[in-house]
């Protein structure tokens, strides 16, 4: 019997190997709060919580990093972190150059969805 451990131990963000292809999401927040990284120093880091989850392992939260955060703002049209509640974007995962390696990551289109884009049935 396979066990999905995720179920158990679900991831808090949301991350480009959680993702499929492009999907869309909902803001319903975004917050700030402190995070650990990866040289054990705690950082304060901007986070946005979706309406629904945006894949199966159940992650709604997406770290803010400069460029996701600046392709959010253009998407959105504003700076104001309670402009964004309720307006849907689209995220993906991509590969790309960061640090001198590949890395795949997360991003958000710097264009919100139109309403054709959101009730559209064909695939990407």
């Amino acid at each position: 019997m396979e066990i999905n451990v995720n179920k158990y131990y679900p991831e808090r963000f949301v991350k480009a190997e959680h993702l499929t292809g492009p999907t869309y999401a909902t803001v319903e927040n975004a917050f700030e709060d402190e995070l650990t990284n990866a040289d054990g120093k705690t950082e304060e880091k901007l986070i946005v919580r979706f309406h629904e989850p945006v894949c199966d392992h159940g992650p709604q939260e997406l770290v803010l990093n400069k460029g996701r955060l600046q392709a959010l703002i253009e998407a959105m049209g504003s700076t104001e972190s309670t402009d964004w509640i309720g307006k849907t974007i689209q995220i993906y995962p991509e590969t790309i150059r960061a640090f001198g390696k590949f890395v795949d990551t997360v991003v958000i289109k710097p264009k919100l969805p139109t309403e054709a884009d959101l009730t559209d049935d064909v695939p990407f």
